[in-house]
């Protein structure tokens, strides 16, 4: 059976339905592919959310330890400077006992050209080490007449101010202390007035 235009026009007319029912299911495969992708949009942006706070973390971690590092950095820099110029405390504390003896032969009266020429001698010696504490900026604290000061001074005895003498004043050095820049290395041990 041969069909012309005019049978296919007939069937059209006949069942038109058919057309809408080719127009519906396309919309509704459109439909589900596009709820299809919406689904997929949400997933991905709810990864890139979650990819977008771990990031956030991870740079948060970075720069903290970052930080971290420079203020370990800068804790050895000042360690390391603190050594370098505290490093000879230890030498002149064992040095100090020393000296005071040195002072103590050279405040002995002496009675004789021997003993002149022994006094000479501890006194260069004095002298020497003296001039090596001072070049190592190693100062000694000595000075009467001063207002006590606990941090440098280590009052030994407490004596009556005389009316020309204030109170809380060093009166007597009876050990030198020593300070090495601004550190005490050993305190000086003073009588106090009162």
């Amino acid at each position: 059976m041969k069909t012309t235009v005019n049978d296919a026009d007939d069937l059209k007319n006949k069942n038109p339905d058919s057309e809408e029912l080719k127009e519906s299911g396309d919309q509704q495969t459109t439909q589900k592919e596009s709820e299809h992708h919406n689904v997929q949009v949400k997933e991905l942006e709810q990864e890139i959310a979650t990819l977008k706070e771990k990031n956030d973390q991870l740079q948060d971690q970075f720069l903290r330890s970052r930080a971290e590092i420079a203020n370990m950095n800068n804790h050895f820099k000042n360690e390391r400077a603190q050594l370098l110029m505290y490093g000879g405390q230890n030498l002149a504390k064992d040095i100090l006992p020393g000296i005071d003896n040195l002072k103590r032969a050279l405040a002995t009266k002496t009675d004789g050209k021997s003993s002149e020429q022994l006094k000479k001698g501890i006194e260069m010696v004095f002298n020497q080490l003296s001039e090596a504490l001072k070049s190592n900026e190693i100062i000694e604290i000595a000075e009467t007449g001063v207002e006590f000061d606990p941090t440098i001074h280590q009052a030994v005895s407490v004596v009556e101010a005389t009316d020309d003498e204030k109170q809380n004043m060093v009166k007597e050095i009876l050990q030198s202390g020593y300070k090495l820049k601004d550190r005490v290395i050993r305190p000086a041990m003073v009588v106090v007035t009162k």
